[in-house]
């Protein structure tokens, strides 16, 4: 038996690669009452690969930006291991002293996860798989004298009356790790740091992230920190304004990524919260076209074959539309035929956008956002990108008119092949917003159904598409197993809208509501406006 001093794993859920289908992460969300957990368990979240002992060769990104801040602060490679979680036992031992986790959704109170388990009840099987590890974890407190400290993006959710100690949880980190790495974890090894602490991070200069040193799901490289844009009820925006990891690091990340076993076609994604900023300074909104070239060929250099984003703003493209045409020849004649990301659309209330996300639209005004979001799209869309944009439901101070205004919007955008993926609003900690009350169906309005509708009767056509175009090397029935869902989806909204939203609690009954009568309002509304 191999033991490890210091022990780095997250639950089933959390360290799976899906299928090597980023999308398919958000499985993770559904509650238990639409997806089996037999079922999810067996299709949805296979094993990452493992050496003889249980390292794992495949994690989380968190995981190994942890795993780099430790070795990079000094700790020794036999003193730290990153090992899939049903190795646990195996590896844990009296030489264990600390066991780390990171979470990024571990009691399913996430915006996704709290749209799909309050509209459709049940418990989100990401909690469940996070509260099912932990009694392990429990277990194995109980016969070892081993430390548990838990961060990542999702800590936040564990604050409340010291839950996490309730968990077998000794310390709870939130915020970057890198500074405080070696301390936090060398005071949790010396018996100097007070059971019940929650330890706070420090924002890191870029130029002081470690590279990777090990590969992680999908491919997955972060190149941007924090973001700027200043949207009160963001977590990103927090943690300062947008800082570019320096191009090296990026390609030393990628390389472990592009030598792991796994990644037969060479796939990196590049993790920003907004990437067409990478290699701006401050206050710039605009993209600097130099930088993200320099970026692609550093990285085609290195032996990759695919490279795909994860977040950028809508105002980016609309501002640069000659670049992002040019860059989208460039990708193809890099055999990359189609390109993607996941924009935050948010709202089509110029009111909601004044008020709490105006940085948003930089480099035009909040007044502006509607149009922006219009041509963000259309360039989009003749430039084959997919889009995954998200909308906000049920913000602070947020009424009938804002929602209607969101409605048209959307409904001017249906000729695009894109999701629109309404969530709920969740207070996060930090963020200017961290003291409102989240928002879950109870409180939905019929305007938020109807919008609720709306985006899901587009999505459910283009949908099978998108996850097609991933070209996820998954089992057939997955496949076939998806395909018939979605097809069960579009006859449920077409002949019967949904049978399960009318039965959520204090739901009105969608047939009971008149989209003709609310359609018609909204046109009355907006003629109003433009006489004004």
């Amino acid at each position: 038996m191999v033991t490890t001093k210091i022990l780095l794993t997250e639950d089933n859920a959390a360290m799976s690669h899906y299928q090597q289908n980023v999308y398919l992460g958000f499985v993770s969300c559904v509650p238990d009452r639409l997806l089996p957990r037999s079922i999810y368990r067996k299709y949805f979240i296979p094993t990452v690969p493992v050496d003889r002992t249980g390292t794992a060769l495949q994690a989380p990104l968190s995981l190994r930006a942890v795993e780099a801040a430790l070795l990079n602060a000094g700790f020794k490679r036999k003193d730290v291991s990153v090992i899939r979680p049903d190795y646990l036992e195996s590896r844990m031992g009296e030489n264990t002293e600390i066991l780390a986790l990171s979470s990024h959704d571990p009691l399913g109170l996430g915006p996704a996860t709290t749209t799909w388990s309050t509209i459709f009840q049940g418990t989100p099987l990401n909690r469940i798989e996070f509260l099912s590890f932990m009694k392990r974890v429990q277990r194995l407190k109980e016969k070892f004298s081993f430390k548990v400290a838990l961060g990542g993006s999702g800590a936040w959710q564990l604050m409340n009356n010291n839950l996490f100690t309730k968990l077998g949880i000794d310390y709870l980190f939130l915020g970057e790790v890198e500074y405080k790495a070696f301390d936090f974890f060398s005071s949790i090894l010396n018996n100097e740091l007070a059971e019940g602490s929650i330890v706070r991070g420090d924002i890191i200069r870029p130029e002081d992230i470690p590279p990777i040193r090990g590969s992680t799901n999908w491919g997955l490289v972060e190149v941007t920190r924090g973001c700027g844009r200043g949207c009160a009820y963001c977590a990103p925006t927090t943690s300062g304004k947008i800082r570019s990891i320096p191009i090296d690091t990026i390609v030393e990340s990628a390389k472990v990524n592009l030598d792991a076993a796994w990644n037969k076609k060479k796939v990196v994604i590049l993790h920003s919260d907004d990437f067409f900023r990478y290699g701006t300074q401050g206050s710039e909104y605009r993209i600097k076209p130099s930088t993200i070239y320099e970026l692609f060929e550093s990285l085609f250099n290195v032996g990759a074959k695919s490279i795909t984003i994860t977040h950028a703003s809508l105002a980016n493209i609309v501002a640069d539309e000659p670049f992002i045409k040019e860059f989208s020849r460039y990708l193809y004649n890099h055999n990359i035929s189609s390109f993607g990301c996941q924009p935050g659309l948010e709202t089509g209330s110029t009111r909601l956008m004044s008020s709490m996300m105006a940085g948003k639209a930089k480099p035009f005004s909040p007044d502006e956002w509607s149009w922006v979001v219009k041509e963000a799209m259309r360039i989009f869309g003749e430039n084959n990108w997919h889009v995954v944009a998200t909308l906000i439901m049920g913000l602070p101070g947020e009424g009938r008119e804002d929602i209607i205004d969101t409605f048209k919007l959307i409904g001017g955008l249906e000729k695009f092949k894109s999701l629109y993926i309404p969530l709920f609003f969740v207070p996060m900690s930090m963020t200017r917003l961290s003291d409102r009350t989240r928002f879950i169906s109870t409180k939905m309005t019929k305007e938020h159904w109807l919008l609720l509708e709306r985006c899901w009767k587009h999505n459910l056509t283009h949908i099978f598409g998108l996850y097609e175009m991933t070209d996820t090397p998954d089992p057939i029935f997955l496949h076939n197993f998806l395909k018939l869902s979605i097809e069960s989806l579009k006859i449920l909204m077409k002949w019967k809208r949904s049978s399960i939203i009318n039965r959520s609690a204090k739901a009105p009954l969608v047939k009971n509501i008149d989209a003709k009568k609310l359609v018609d309002h909204c046109s009355a509304s907006s003629s109003s406006s433009s006489s004004g």
